[in-house]
């Protein structure tokens, strides 16, 4: 009567309730009844209801095809619709990745694009086929606990099974044999499942069920255990994979994924960016290398580069490789060899404007210069009474050390790029003052290069119009917005006319507060008549390095010559 009640009662598990609520028969009763008195009559307590609940539920089922553009057009009848499904995949980056992809068999054809969709979607609720399972499992345990105690009963019911079955010809020999295949199939499809029961059935009391459900538990957890070290494999391998693929397909159509392409070209950047080597002589190396390797390379880049001819270097490379700045032709003249003798010509040389490295540096790169580091510097420097600094045009009246510019500093120099000095590079960088990376070169920026030998030394007449449009570009720096034209008031170019009157770098301005090089480039830009290895060799006074001259430097005291010549800022820029 209690286990009746128990099946009926309101604190009974609905699972329960479901099962009693079927016409069972009087096999499935007693199986219930088993796991009752297991669980010391005790519903909540019994492995039944544990897996009832695991095996009790709905599932959803969807189907998912790639379909094209024309798919969806014939399935949903609607273009909006379809454009839309096409759009929020397209736009979604992680969608774009795992729901879009070329045809297989024809992926150059943009039509033919194909879209992960669903074409089917249904819920089935699976709980009564479940609950039939559970008693199929219990009757198939019957059917092999009688198999294997009628095995241990040895000959005597083997007879009695021979007996049974029809005799005479092949059909009677054979039926035996086929039901016994059928039977092991069974067996093991529900063998885990027996296992697992038969050990529910032996347990004796309460404690040889929970060193059960202990062992089952620290499978389940060893399993878990092993599942990060499985899921970081399959990642691996599926990144492996996509890596493999997209250089395959990179390949095909030919862009520079090759390693040896990249190294050429990033050879490249590297001498030119620093320096080390003029666009014309890199070219010449790259072609070099190009040749020697049978035309191995397969990029589309490396390849448009290597088609020139030689004689316009700077212009085919800043043509071909496109740079985040467009360069400015500034100009010069330089020396040409024609007809057996060397005749000056006139031409252009790409360099890159000081006010748009500044902002690209800041606004793209990131590499931003904190405000309150600028006030410092500026702070520091008129707290030790700087002329520069106390007397700078950006100096706010009331409050002299406030300044907001951003300092950045002008470097030049030669590079020579042979051993016996015959071949040299002249280059010029700018840097944030400021700035302080681990590599010096990682913050230096080129503004342009020029190989020497071209170049018309005499009254500076090559480097000067280059110094001329930097000292233009500086002071655009200085106002801190975009110019409207160039600096003589010729037209810009259009890329540069679009941002025309645009405020650089988020609303800062910048300061040049630096020219750095050595004596050698000071004394060549600054066409400096005193110098170190000069007889008169002091910049701020008469002294001479001679030891007949009254002048002589390394006189000391009041009555050293030299005292009386110390010059003034004027008299520096007239006689020095």
């Amino acid at each position: 009567m209690r286990f009746s009640r128990s099946l009926t009662s309101g604190r009974t598990p609905k699972e329960v309730r479901k099962l009693a609520d079927r016409d069972l028969d009087s096999d499935q009763r007693n199986f219930l009844f088993e796991h009752w008195l297991q669980a010391n009559e005790n519903w909540n307590a019994s492995k039944l209801l544990v897996t009832l609940k695991n095996k009790s539920g709905k599932k959803k089922v969807g189907l998912r095809r790639w379909l094209t553009k024309a798919d969806l057009l014939q399935k949903y009848k609607d273009e909006e619709v379809v454009q839309a499904i096409i759009d929020a995949k397209v736009n979604d980056k992680e969608l774009c990745k795992t729901q879009v992809r070329n045809h297989p068999d024809c992926p150059h054809r943009e039509d033919l694009k194909q879209y992960l969709c669903v074409v089917d979607d249904s819920e089935e609720n699976y709980e009564g086929e479940e609950v039939e399972h559970t008693f199929e499992m219990d009757n198939d345990l019957d059917e092999s606990s009688s198999d294997q105690s009628s095995d241990e009963d040895g000959q005597e019911e083997d007879e009695e099974e021979q007996a049974k079955q029809p005799t005479g010809g092949d059909d009677g020999e054979d039926k035996p044999l086929n039901a016994k295949e059928m039977k092991g199939k069974a067996r093991k499809a529900v063998d885990k499942a027996t296992d697992k029961l038969q050990a529910v059935r032996k347990c004796q009391d309460v404690e040889s069920g929970d060193k059960l459900l202990k062992a089952m538990k620290d499978d389940v957890e060893a399993q878990v255990a092993s599942m990060p070290s499985a899921v970081d494999k399959l990642t691996t391998t599926c990144d492996k994979f996509d890596k493999i693929t997209k250089e395959f397909w990179n390949k095909v159509n030919g862009e520079d994924v090759d390693k040896d392409t990249d190294g050429l070209l990033q050879h490249m950047y590297n001498k030119i960016s620093s320096g080390a080597s003029s666009i014309d002589a890199a070219m010449k190396d790259a072609q070099a290398g190009f040749q020697d390797t049978q035309k191995f390379f397969k990029g589309k880049t490396i390849k448009s580069l290597m088609r020139f001819k030689p004689g316009n270097a700077a212009r085919d490379f800043f043509k071909t490789v496109k740079l985040p700045l467009e360069p400015t032709p500034v100009k010069v003249p330089v020396w040409e060899y024609a007809d057996g003798e060397w005749k000056q010509a006139s031409t252009t040389v790409p360099v890159l404007d000081i006010h748009e490295i500044l902002s690209y540096v800041h606004c793209e790169l990131g590499l931003q210069t904190p405000p309150e580091k600028v006030k410092e510097y500026w702070a520091h420097l008129c707290s030790h009474g700087v002329p520069f600094a106390t007397r700078h045009p950006s100096t706010h009246a009331n409050e002299p050390c406030r300044h907001s510019h951003i300092p950045f500093s002008l470097y030049g120099d030669e590079c020579q790029l042979s051993a016996d000095g015959s071949e040299k590079v002249t280059a010029m960088f700018v840097s944030l003052t400021l700035f302080r990376p681990k590599e010096v070169r990682l913050g230096h920026f080129m503004v342009f290069c020029m190989k020497d030998e071209f170049m018309v030394h005499e009254n500076l007449a090559t480097l000067s119009p280059i110094l001329k449009h930097i000292a233009w570009s500086s002071n655009v720096a200085f106002d801190g917005k975009f110019p409207q034209c160039g600096p003589m008031g010729e037209a810009l170019s259009s890329s540069k006319m679009a941002r025309a009157g645009d405020f650089l770098a988020h609303g800062r301005a910048f300061a040049a507060c630096e020219l750095r090089g050595d004596w050698k480039w000071h004394e060549r830009t600054l066409r400096l008549l005193h110098t170190p290895t000069s007889t008169c060799c002091c910049l701020f006074c008469g002294a001479e390095a001679s030891d007949e001259s009254p002048l002589r430097y390394y006189e000391t005291g009041e009555s050293a010559g030299w005292a009386s010549t110390i010059a003034t800022t004027a008299d520096f820029l007239l006689h020095k």
